[in-house]
């Protein structure tokens, strides 16, 4: 190819059921445990990517309009060279690469957004030239462990017994029919900072000091995985919300047993936890199931027939005043009062907290 390549893409964030915490292989990004995921469809990246055949210009990187070094060191930089070393035959080098990004959710808060940009990062490159699925999953992962997960649509199983750099190891899992079509998340913006310490760094961290993580990696993810598997393919709302809740409690423990310890949630992270204990007690059943990544801010799923209750009960917490964002599709199950009152302006000068409500299961997108 002579001429320049362009391509714009469209990759989701993705949320885990069963977190990706530790690296077994730091140049390959291999993890020590399986994780599971869904993609969180309003929550997303849109990249445009510009391939410069005979170009020694220096690669660029521009995310939400701020420029993001990409030099040797950097993600960028390892993502860029392995694309260099699998199209190199099918452009005519030296070629510069150029991004632009936009994402629309905050970066380095604890939402995984750095998975939704490296995904789409690799995506875009790797359709631009015809990689394989399994060579786009591989940049994908180079660039950040989980960006492989948001590669797919559905409910998504990465598997950490796949090792070789040929291997398939990402899968999109059966589900119960309506399951998917069933939920709908609800994600908190409790605080837009950067994380004090990074995944990165925090995972290290965790592996060199933290007792409880071996037990972890070889009993309760193995039984998560099992148990969330199963429920997703029957359907089992219940069985589903309890091991997503139970499977984030422990991801938090064995960060608070590294040393120094790992603080990713606050004050209101706990509070939020015990809401969503009383309302299901309320319900008598279990209807809404929290995860936490590494970061304060809660990700709430629930199915859609109880999404009702749920927000009556939110909008009636002392300590708390919320802003809603989402698109009319996702309302389908609310009265036409509680619309109005997610729909309303926000003339309030008060600080809100800012909740976006979400269908799941997209998959990536060239637009």
């Amino acid at each position: 190819m002579s001429s320049p390549i362009s391509i714009r893409v469209r990759v989701p964030m993705n949320i885990a059921f069963v977190k990706y915490w530790g690296k077994a292989d730091k140049t390959e990004m291999l993890p020590l445990n399986d994780s599971v995921s869904v993609n969180l469809n309003d929550l997303h990246a849109t990249t445009e990517i510009t391939i410069i055949p005979n170009s020694e210009d220096s690669d660029s990187v521009k995310v939400n309009e701020v420029d993001f070094p990409c030099g040797e060191g950097t993600r960028f930089f390892k993502v860029f060279t392995e694309f260099r070393r699998i199209a190199g035959s099918r452009i005519q080098s030296p070629f510069s690469i150029k991004i632009s990004s936009r994402t629309t959710f905050p970066v380095k808060a604890g939402l995984a957004s750095s998975a939704a940009g490296f995904s789409a990062l690799a995506y875009g490159l790797g359709k631009s030239v015809n990689m394989k699925d399994s060579e786009i999953a591989r940049l994908a992962r180079l660039g950040s462990g989980s960006a492989c997960r948001s590669l797919l649509p559905g409910f998504v199983h990465w598997d950490a017994s796949k090792t070789s750099p040929t291997d398939d190891f990402v899968f999109s899992l059966s589900s119960n029919q309506d399951f998917q079509s069933s939920l709908l998340a609800f994600v908190f913006i409790f605080n837009k900072k950067e994380k004090v310490v990074g995944s990165s760094e925090g995972m290290s961290r965790t592996v060199q000091t933290s007792e409880f993580l071996k037990y972890r990696v070889e009993k309760v993810v193995p039984d998560h995985v099992r148990g969330i598997k199963a429920a997703i393919a029957s359907g089992n709302f219940g069985i589903f919300a309890e091991i997503t809740m139970k499977e984030s409690n422990s991801l938090h423990a064995v960060c608070l047993d590294s040393f120094p310890p790992l603080w990713y949630l606050n004050n209101a992270s706990f509070e939020f936890m015990d809401f969503v204990h009383k309302i299901n007690a309320e319900f008598g059943e279990v209807v809404a199931a929290y995860t936490f990544d590494a970061g304060p801010n809660p990700v709430v799923l629930i199915q859609r027939k109880n999404a009702e209750f749920f927000v009556r009960n939110l909008i009636e917490l002392e300590n708390f005043k919320f802003r809603f964002v989402s698109q009319e599709s996702n309302l389908s199950s609310f009265d036409e009062n509680l619309k109005k009152f997610i729909n309303q302006p926000d003339t309030d000068q008060c600080e809100k907290i800012e909740v976006i409500i979400t269908g799941v299961g997209d998959g990536p997108r060239i637009c």
